[in-house]
């Protein structure tokens, strides 16, 4: 991770300097992240990572570009989250609802998440600090995260968080003054504040929350079995549901069915473990210990996923510890 200012201007006191860092590898990624307890598991070659950082009065301003993915974790930040994308005309499905250029979503500590995209995108999250924790932004209602904003106030703020990351990457010595960064909180908290002035609850769906309970309990049964292969007949049964019921959910809140989001786990656990490899360890071992007993397709699987053979991860053992 790079600093990219930090010079002290303001008769003794610190300024707050931005970061920028970039990673390869989505456990990494993961590792590095404050405010969640996240999963990140990447549906094409595309694993990179981008993220700037600039800490303000009314919170962490952060700025990432992701690959196309699953993801799910937890809120964990003191005073939750407010998340929207940058992107114009990308879209993405959080926990079942979809969100796009014109939504915002608040998030409570505590809040967990379920969620795909489809496409690389850009997001933007202000972890909020004691200043803002009570500035009276309306509640949404449980379940309902995920808030329609009018488009002139998203497009506003998004040109707001757009010129924040512009200047720093471009001019970074400017945020060594403090006027500028008082002016940059001012500017993304009051679009903040215009955008949530605006807001419009989604349509309730009974649907969407039985489908998320579901996705939960599936979660919860895949890991204690460290996602080994499971029939669907197995897992309906553990969630208490029918195979179709639970087909249905995983489509509507993940994007893909039960044998393709397992599928990609196990792919990415053999991973870790040929990064992780002591030396002496074989690819082999590896596959078969994840279940991949067929090593010729398990190799073509791989390729195709990672853009690599497994032996060429292998050779990097000790990337990740």
């Amino acid at each position: 991770m790079a600093a990219l200012s930090g010079s002290d201007n303001n008769g003794g006191h610190a300024i707050p300097s931005a970061t920028t860092a970039s990673f390869d590898e989505p456990e990494l990624f993961a590792a590095s992240v404050t405010g969640f307890e996240a999963r990140y598991l990447p549906i094409t070659r595309d694993r990179r990572f981008t993220r700037l950082e600039l800490p303000l009065e009314s919170g962490r301003l952060v700025v990432v570009t992701r690959p196309p993915m699953l993801f799910e974790g937890a809120v964990v930040a003191d005073h939750g989250v407010i998340t929207f994308q940058l992107d114009h005309k990308r879209t993405a499905r959080v926990n079942g609802s979809s969100v796009n250029a014109d939504t915002m979503a608040r998030w409570k500590k505590g809040t967990e998440y379920r969620a795909y995209q489809q496409s690389r995108l850009t997001h933007c999250q202000l972890f909020l600090s004691d200043a803002v924790a009570a500035r009276g932004w309306p509640e949404p209602e449980p379940g309902h995260h995920v808030l329609s904003i009018a488009p002139n106030s998203s497009a506003h703020l998004r040109s707001f968080v757009s010129d924040v990351a512009e200047v720093i990457q471009s001019d970074p010595a400017r945020i060594a003054n403090p006027n500028v960064l008082k002016g940059m909180d001012r500017s993304i908290i009051g679009g903040v504040d215009d955008a949530l002035s605006t807001f419009v609850l989604p349509s309730s769906s009974l649907a969407t929350g039985r489908y998320l309970a579901i996705c939960r309990r599936a979660r919860d049964y895949l890991r204690e079995s460290d996602f080994r292969i499971q029939s669907n007949v197995e897992v309906a049964n553990a969630c208490g549901v029918h195979v179709r019921t639970l087909h249905n959910a995983f489509i509507a809140v993940l994007g893909m069915s039960l044998r393709q989001y397992l599928l990609l786990h196990r792919l990415w656990l053999v991973r870790g473990a040929l990064l992780r490899a002591e030396a002496g360890d074989l690819v082999k071992s590896i596959a078969l210990d994840h279940g991949f007993w067929h090593l010729g397709r398990f190799s073509r699987l791989y390729q195709s996923r990672f853009g690599e053979a497994p032996s060429t991860t292998l050779a990097r053992r000790g990337a990740i510890r």
